[in-house]
């Protein structure tokens, strides 16, 4: 029988990853400060807002997301959160803010061309409001594949994050606390304000 969509097999495959997602993403959650507000400019359907607001019930959140049906769910879910239907580069970023982005689709090679990926990131980042970010980097399933896109000599997780590391130095008010492979396919970065 040809595995599709609807196999078994690959549904439960979906369901522990996006569980090994969710706990790493607690984890990271666990080692931040208390922000003034929360951004989710990636909602999804809710999975990391639902976890937001179960730690921080009273902090504002603002959940970002394209797809209206989307934002349907996530509305059910978290009814306190206000729901920006449109583009996440459109949010207004408050200061002493926390940003959380779990991208689909984001690489260091597509962060390094520019585009929508960096944008993203020089909005939370470019102008220092951000207290911490939080942000998930789907590359590590093809990494073997394409390693020499990105400049590195070996497919390795090590080099990948020092890479990251480097790409991310513009930023100087910040640096990456954190990094975590949630899985076979996915990294984890928690990036902070420096002190002082």
């Amino acid at each position: 029988m040809k595995q599709s969509d609807t196999t078994p097999a690959r549904t439960f495959t979906h369901q522990k990853d996006e569980m090994l997602n969710a706990a790493t993403f607690t984890v990271l959650l666990n080692r931040v400060k208390r922000p003034r507000y929360v951004y989710d400019l990636m909602g999804g359907v809710g999975n990391f807002a639902d976890l937001i607001k179960e730690k921080w019930p009273k902090v504002p959140l603002t959940v970002g997301e394209l797809d209206a049906a989307c934002a349907g769910l996530i509305h059910e879910r978290v009814p306190s959160a206000d729901i920006h239907i449109g583009d996440c580069r459109e949010i207004a970023l408050r200061k002493d803010c926390g940003v959380v982005c779990d991208f689909n689709l984001l690489t260091l090679k597509r962060l390094r061309d520019g585009g929508l990926f960096r944008d993203i990131f020089d909005g939370v980042l470019g102008e220092g409001k951000t207290l911490w970010y939080i942000f998930s980097d789907s590359a590590l399933g093809k990494l073997h594949l394409n390693y020499p896109k990105y400049g590195m000599r070996t497919p390795s997780v090590k080099e990948y994050i020092s890479q990251y590391r480097k790409t991310l130095r513009k930023y100087k008010r910040y640096r990456i606390a954190e990094c975590f492979k949630a899985h076979a396919r996915v990294l984890f970065f928690l990036v902070e304000r420096k002190e002082g």
